[in-house]
């Protein structure tokens, strides 16, 4: 057991990390909020740019209509309907516990694959950055875009839709799945098992959408794309932080680093 001053120091190295975790998570989570409540405004209350606020018998603007999902994306895939062996490296094996409520991916804890198995677990889709993973059973209603840089594979229960990148629906689809009629629509299309709930894909591509005008869609994107790119930079800045965090504790607790150093060499240390 370190003396008391060196735990205070290293409590104190340490809590600098925390710190720049929970001010990068509340920032992450006020651009996620605005990214929503724009598409509120706009996709439900209809509050975008050059509407005059009337709409037609049907509820909706000029120009919007109703439409089966599948007409914003241009593919569905799901993932494999088995699970490989664990490997104590390689690319990740994403399971539903890798999708946050949030709407993020939590790659903290992960499964492996070995590289030799990669072709073979990828052979239905091989998620994309952009892609938007999702469940359809268990636990539904966790959706996350694939970032860049990943490398993995689709796990069971877990399906993704593909946009094409001339449309710039992706993030609008994103948003979409937050909504209270997106869930609506997901409740009345679940089937209740003896084990689990699910959500046929079979019928997925049929779900009910509004679907408004493409140069709508795509000034919303050209709006939510900097801030959910922001978020996703420092999601991957508090992945890059808890690593070094895990990485320097047992050096400080075995004093393999010393930290009998001045504030402004532990700042240093940290930086």
């Amino acid at each position: 057991m370190p003396p008391l001053v060196t735990q205070r120091r290293i409590v104190s190295i340490l809590s600098t990390y925390d710190d720049l975790i929970e001010n990068n998570a509340s920032r992450i989570a006020i651009l996620e909020e605005m990214a929503r409540r724009l598409y509120e405004e706009w996709f439900v209350k209809f509050r975008f740019p050059g509407h005059d606020g009337e709409v037609k018998d049907d509820g909706l603007p000029g120009g919007w209509r109703q439409g089966p999902i599948s007409d914003l994306y241009q593919g569905l895939y799901d993932g494999p309907h088995a699970t490989p062996k664990p490997s104590d490296e390689g690319p990740v094996f994403l399971g539903i516990g890798n999708l946050t409520e949030s709407g993020r991916l939590d790659l903290a804890d992960v499964r492996h694959i070995a590289e030799e198995d990669f072709g073979h677990w990828t052979k239905r889709v091989c998620p994309q950055p952009g892609d938007i993973v999702f469940t359809y059973e268990a636990t539904l209603n966790r959706y996350a875009i694939i970032p860049r840089g990943f490398r993995g594979c689709l796990g069971r229960r877990l399906a993704l839709i593909r946009v094409d990148p001339k449309a710039s629906s992706n993030l609008f689809l994103y948003c979409m799945f937050f909504s209270p009629t997106w869930r609506e629509v997901v409740a009345q299309n679940t089937l209740s098992g003896a084990t689990v709930d699910r959500i046929p894909l079979s019928k997925f591509p049929q779900f009910p959408v509004t679907i408004p005008p493409p140069e709508v869609i795509a000034r919303f994107d050209e709006l939510v794309r900097p801030m959910l790119a922001q978020a996703e930079g420092l999601n991957q800045k508090n992945a890059n932080l808890r690593a070094q965090r895990d990485l320097l504790l047992p050096k400080l607790i075995s004093g393999e680093i010393d930290v009998s150093q001045s504030e402004a060499d532990k700042k240093e240390l940290v930086a």
